[in-house]
């Protein structure tokens, strides 16, 4: 897509002329503040399209530094009504795209000067088991898995590879998951920034960490940037409140006290209790 090709209008507008859409606003905001841009709709499961894509910033630019893949798709479904076209779309547009853009832009990153740099995103689907999340989920732990491949073959040809790991930002698309009030509310019980919410912008500010001379030693590896909601830390102290509010209402149900203190910290949580909140016992 060029800046002088016309928008659908909004009765028009499906998935794909979003991000066209979206595409032209962030060449906009380039070109506004000073910067150069050049916006290429292509199809990222074609690789003649991903290798045009690629031509057209050697052409402008004359070379390509830093590659930073975000394609997604999926869909929230159950995996028990997930069909294999389902399957095969989710891991080739969630993973199969990243193995193609490499190969596109390996002959414009290689060269002497500074390491160029290639990012993905990925998300706690990758880990972590979440409601009608399963083909994103797994998709995602394959593009880490690719990502570490992709720094062991590129890595001595002067290129790092890495992944930022964005917990739950606000959009459209993540408020339209299942049950995402409850989800929202969840997440922000576990973070540990003193309430901070987490926002897009924190997210580039992880991409332009990796993206820069900074992380030069920075390797096959995954950056996560969640306020710590998903960490060990949050987890634990989510779990001993869970555990605390489960120890009230008991005794409430049985006579014994009206408000109990919860458990100071470090006490009256062991790891046994953990495993069985999170079985659900």
């Amino acid at each position: 897509m060029s800046s002088g090709d016309p928008v659908a209008p909004v009765a028009e507008w499906d998935e794909s002329q979003w991000s066209v859409i979206e595409a032209g606003a962030t060449e906009r905001l380039i070109v506004e503040a000073g910067g150069a841009c050049v916006a290429h709709r292509c199809d990222m499961l074609d690789s003649d399209g991903v290798a045009a894509a690629m031509a057209s910033c050697r052409d402008r630019f004359g070379r390509l530094d830093i590659l930073v893949s975000n394609a997604a798709s999926g869909g929230f479904r159950s995996l028990m009504s997930a069909t294999p076209r389902h399957f095969e779309a989710t891991m080739k547009t969630n993973v199969q795209a990243l193995m193609l853009l490499a190969q596109a832009a390996l002959p414009w990153m290689q060269g002497d000067g500074p390491r160029r740099k290639i990012i993905a995103l990925s998300s706690h689907g990758s880990h972590r088991a979440l409601p009608a999340y399963g083909l994103i989920g797994a998709s995602k732990a394959a593009l880490e898995s690719l990502a570490r491949h992709l720094a062991l073959e590129l890595g001595n040809q002067g290129i790092n590879v890495n992944v930022v790991l964005a917990g739950l930002v606000a959009s459209d698309s993540t408020r339209s998951f299942p049950e995402s009030e409850r989800l929202f509310a969840a997440v922000a019980e576990r973070r540990l920034v003193s309430g901070r919410e987490l926002t897009a912008e924190d997210v580039a500010n992880a991409i332009l960490f990796l993206a820069s001379p900074l992380s030069d030693l920075v390797q096959g590896q995954v950056l996560t940037i969640d306020g710590g909601e998903g960490g060990t830390l949050g987890h634990v102290r989510d779990v001993r409140r869970r555990v605390a509010l489960e120890v009230r209402r008991r005794l409430d149900h049985v006579g014994r006290a009206e408000h109990p203190p919860d458990p100071p910290p470090g006490h009256g949580v062991g790891l046994g209790d953990a495993v069985q909140d999170q079985a659900g016992v």
